[in-house]
Parts: structure tokens; sequence; C-alpha cells
């Protein structure tokens, strides 16, 4: 079964932590609304472009927290001129 774009929406947003949710949630209800909530219901309501921008902010959280300490383990060992 494929999931909707609404379902994987909810699945990243679980696996955000509480700080990284309390985070991102007031952001996006300043954008969709005080009573935005990230859940199913909610998100079954908005168009496609907008579930894709929560996906691509949700997502972008997550993959920053992945890959940060590789990237500033990189940084760290390199020649910092090269990031200039």
């Amino acid at each position: 079964m494929e999931l909707t774009l609404a379902q994987t929406i909810t699945a990243l947003f679980e696996k955000l932590s509480p700080i990284e949710q309390k985070f991102i949630l007031p952001a996006l209800q300043g954008r969709f609304g005080a009573s935005f909530q990230i859940t199913y219901g909610h998100l079954s309501l908005l168009d496609h472009g907008d579930l894709q921008l929560i996906h691509s902010t949700i997502y972008g959280l997550i993959l920053t927290r992945e890959q940060l300490p590789e990237i500033l383990e990189r940084y760290k060992n390199s020649n910092k001129r090269d990031f200039v």
C-alpha cells in the first residue's frame, strides 16, 4: 500500500523530537492558521502544493539533523578557505 502525502507527513512529523515539533509547529501555524495540527484530518484538507511545502520543511529539518554532524566534521578537517 502506497502512503498518501498526508500520511507520509504525519509519519515524518512523528520522527521529530518534541523540541523539533515545538519549533516547527508554530511556523506552520503561522502559515496555515492557529488551529493547524499535523494530523491526517487537518492535512487531508490542504491542496497538494501546501502538502509539498510541509513535507519539504519537515524532511529538510530531519535531513539537516541527520547530516549536520558529518558536515561539521568535514568542515573541521578541511581547509576552511574551501568553504568561503
